[in-house]
């Protein structure tokens, strides 16, 4: 007779549940202090080191016992399979990617709302899940049901509703589903994915606080480190900024040509190739979008010393992005020469 072994199958998933339930414990012993401080995502000071935390720690959170059962019934039955089919190494980049992208649309779409729980986790994993068995280049019926029974169900409620269901925290958790339902293969270039992620992360944290910046909600003054608004209309250190549609239009010509160039390539590269490639690129992006569309690119990050406070150059992100591309860009392609 064959014993019968009770086997952790879903290491990410039911890791998962476990600190969704030690949030939901701590909530209720310290009468919802916890929650706040590190379960749910509120417009709050980038200055907190906190707010980042919240940015990923709002999936674990929940209301109450009814609002986690519900979402660990459907989290349950869904995520074991994904992590089986994904790889659980994935499944983690694809739940903190989620997190993080549903947490910065609420902080700056809806600065007024909280928002905790794993439906945004859910929706994304009920999406992901229609792509069951599906081959390269096919569109599944399942997707196409989902869609239209799930979102657009979500996209009705949250213009005819009124209650205290985040319909948003949906949606965009159904679209990360169907991104990583497209690119998103067992096995398969497992690095890259993840530096699409960190790479993904830093734009968006650079849009965020360009958008801050630019509304006057982005002052603090540190010993070492300022944050305050500048609008750039040259390039590199103010440079040209009389060539106003030369600075718009020629660095889009070589974004282009370098991403068409390097993205074909990238998942041959090793991973601080790729990581570099993505950052330079999505660098690049974040400061044309803002010369297309303002004529100026926002800074907000000064480094200020005492004999020269004033004069101090002021940076963006996505100016260390670029800087650090290049870096890593080049170690990477020289650890591959070393190699070969």
């Amino acid at each position: 007779m064959k014993k019968i072994i009770i086997r952790f199958n879903a290491p990410v998933i039911l890791s998962f549940a476990l600190l969704s339930l030690i949030a939901l414990l701590l909530s209720n012993w310290t009468n919802g202090a916890a929650t706040t401080q590190y379960f749910s995502v509120y417009r709050s000071s980038l200055a907190d080191p906190l707010t980042y935390v919240r940015f990923f720690g709002h999936v674990l959170g929940h209301s109450g016992y009814d609002h986690y059962m519900g979402n660990m019934l459907l989290l349950l039955l869904v995520g074991p399979g994904l992590e089986e089919k994904y790889g659980s190494g994935t499944m983690v980049w694809m739940i903190a990617l989620t997190a993080l992208v549903t947490g910065l649309v609420n902080f700056i779409f809806f600065p007024h709302t909280a928002l905790l729980g794993a439906s945004g986790v859910v929706f994304m994993m009920i999406v992901l899940s229609s792509f069951t068995a599906a081959r390269k280049g096919e569109i599944p019926v399942t997707l196409i049901l989902v869609v239209i029974f799930y979102l657009g169900g979500e996209i009705m409620d949250g213009l005819f509703k009124q209650d205290n269901v985040s319909q948003i925290a949906h949606i965009v958790g159904g679209l990360c589903g169907l991104v990583f339902g497209f690119t998103v293969r067992r096995g398969r270039r497992e690095r890259m994915y993840i530096a699409i992620g960190i790479a993904a992360a830093l734009f968006a944290a650079d849009r965020i606080l360009k958008y801050l910046s630019r509304t006057g909600k982005l002052k603090w003054e540190g010993r070492y480190v300022r944050l305050t608004h500048l609008e750039n209309r040259g390039f590199f250190l103010g440079l040209g900024q009389k060539h106003e549609k030369l600075l718009r239009w020629l660095p889009l010509g070589v974004w282009l040509a370098a991403a068409a160039c390097l993205l074909p390539e990238l998942g041959k590269r090793a991973f601080a190739a790729q990581l570099g490639i993505l950052s330079v690129l999505l660098g690049g992006i974040s400061n044309q979008w803002d010369r297309l569309r303002r004529g100026s690119v926002t800074d907000y990050l000064q480094f200020p010393h005492r004999k020269a406070k004033k004069r101090a150059l002021v940076w963006n992100l996505a100016d260390f992005m670029l800087i650090g591309g290049v870096v890593l860009t080049v170690a990477g392609l020289v650890k591959e020469l070393i190699k070969k």
